[in-house]
Parts: structure tokens; sequence; C-alpha cells
């Protein structure tokens, strides 16, 4: 996602403005959320007046969220990236790497 915010020219807004790394750090959440609620709450997200406002801002928010939603929700179905019905040591790859070390 951050090679994304990279892309569209978003680096400098992001490091410095904390509205849209707030904005940017709450897309990346939606993961965590259980699997039903994952539309709803990108729905909600979208709708917000800071999200509008941004969007005002930085014209290439627009551009994020469809990137966001096209890859990760009809791409990659959520059930394949949800991680709320996780055990909560296997939320990350570091339990994987860790099992990996000689």
């Amino acid at each position: 996602m951050y090679r994304k915010v990279q892309s569209l020219g978003l680096k400098k807004p992001y490091d410095e403005d904390k509205n849209l790394k707030k904005f940017v750090r709450k897309i990346l959440s939606v993961g965590f959320l259980p699997l039903v609620q994952m539309g709803p709450k990108m729905g909600e997200l979208c709708g917000m007046q800071a999200t509008t406002e941004l969007q005002q801002k930085y014209p290439e928010v627009e551009e994020l969220l469809k990137y966001f939603y096209n890859f990760w929700f009809v791409t990659i179905p959520p059930e394949m990236w949800n991680v709320y019905d996780r055990p909560e040591n296997l939320r990350t790859n570091k339990a994987i790497k860790a099992g990996l070390r000689i």
C-alpha cells in the first residue's frame, strides 16, 4: 500500500500530513475487522467528512481508494487476507519466520 502512496505522489504529504497518514492506516486496519463488517466500514470511511476533505486537498486519494478496493476486494477476496478470526500469534508472518529459523 505504501508503494501505491509513493507512486501516486503522496509520499511527502503522507510524511507531513497526520490526517492523511491516519486515513491510510484506517484503510489498512480494515483487515482486522470481522469479515462481514469490512465492506460496510470501508463505505463509512469513504463517506466521512474527513475523507472528503482529504480528497479535495489531495485528488490522488480517490485513486488510492479505487486501487485498494479493486485490488484488495476484487482481485484478492477479503477471505484470503482478513485476519480477524486468526489466532493472535498468526496475524502476521512473524510466527512463520520464527519457525523457519535454524
